[in-house]
């Protein structure tokens, strides 16, 4: 996906952390397919109520 449409999906989410957080755990992006924390709420950031699980956050 290029930058432009990470934006907009950024752009349409409640914008509840930053755009390198949002960009680190956008899973479409992700080269980990098989992540078990793929698409589900606690691969977001402690910060916006998930459980910050996602190895990319961690980088």
């Amino acid at each position: 996906m290029n930058e432009a449409r990470l934006k907009m999906a950024y752009e349409q989410s409640l914008k509840r952390m930053s755009y390198e957080e949002f960009k680190a755990c956008y899973c479409p992006e992700c080269r980990e397919k098989d992540c078990p924390h793929r698409n589900n709420f606690r691969r977001l950031p402690i910060s916006t109520g998930g459980l910050g699980l996602c190895p990319n956050l961690k980088i």
